[in-house]
């Protein structure tokens, strides 16, 4: 069975990525996150609502708030996930903008739906393409997603081509909280992902769970006793005690 392949005594960087490899353990599932991974901000709208106001910012600019608002929203000391990305995400996102003041309360209301949501979303072309890749080599593919609507992730994942194999796609299962019962960074939705795949009585060290939110995703997976690898573009997060990506591609550099 095609795997991929890690090793955990030295990073193993790989043009611009960089993963933690663990010897001899070759990698089987593969869980994905869905926002920050598969789907990012909207670039180029964000870019376009930003020009009415006069302002001019690159793409690198744009993908760079989102990535800087998640680490925000990890280090928060608020203990209510909702309330601190709330709290977090858009503040921190405009910061990474540099807006003047006298913009900021102007451009909030029209990037974010609802105050906290960014208005527009899209796909991470790149990631996207990794994930079928990773699928039609072999490896079983889980999307693992925190929604608010029952339906609206699998929808997406549809509309790119990620349709889980029941329905005829590559996509081995979605579990989508919104559906489960049950969010990250609470293990037990890692456990209905193995449990999708048929996991439960084989080795964890042939699974992985990619995310970009240390707080999320690291900790569930952390809780599920699963190996994380931090999703991160920006190369920014300096903890060592987990494997990171800078691409998804990253994986599939290490397919076998």
């Amino acid at each position: 069975m095609p795997a991929v392949e890690f090793s955990t005594k030295q990073p193993v960087k790989t043009g611009a990525d960089q993963v933690t490899r663990r010897s001899g353990s070759l990698l089987w599932l593969v869980m994905l996150d869905l926002s920050g991974v598969l789907r990012v901000p909207d670039a180029s709208w964000i870019r376009v609502q930003l020009a009415r106001v006069g302002l001019t910012r690159s793409e690198l600019a744009v993908r760079r708030a989102h990535y800087r608002a998640i680490s925000a929203f990890d280090q928060a000391v608020v203990t209510d996930h909702k309330t601190a990305y709330r709290e977090t995400y858009p503040a921190a996102f405009l910061d990474a903008l540099s807006l003047p003041s006298q913009l900021r309360s102007a451009v909030r209301t029209v990037l974010f739906d609802g105050g906290f949501n960014i208005g527009r979303q899209t796909a991470d072309a790149a990631s996207v393409a990794v994930a079928h890749a990773l699928a039609a080599a072999g490896a079983m593919v889980v999307v693992v997603t925190n929604a608010a609507t029952p339906g609206a992730s699998r929808a997406w994942l549809a509309g790119v081509g990620l349709v889980p194999r029941d329905h005829g796609g590559p996509v081995t299962a979605v579990i989508d909280s919104s559906e489960v019962g049950v969010a990250k960074p609470d293990p037990a939705i890692l456990h209905l992902a193995l449990a999708a795949a048929g996991w439960n009585d084989h080795d964890l060290q042939r699974v992985a769970f990619v995310g970009d939110s240390l707080r999320l995703d690291g900790e569930a997976a952390r809780r599920a006793g699963l190996r994380f690898l931090h999703f991160d573009p920006l190369r920014e997060c300096p903890e060592p005690a987990h494997g990171h990506l800078q691409r998804l591609a990253g994986l599939l550099e290490l397919t076998r």
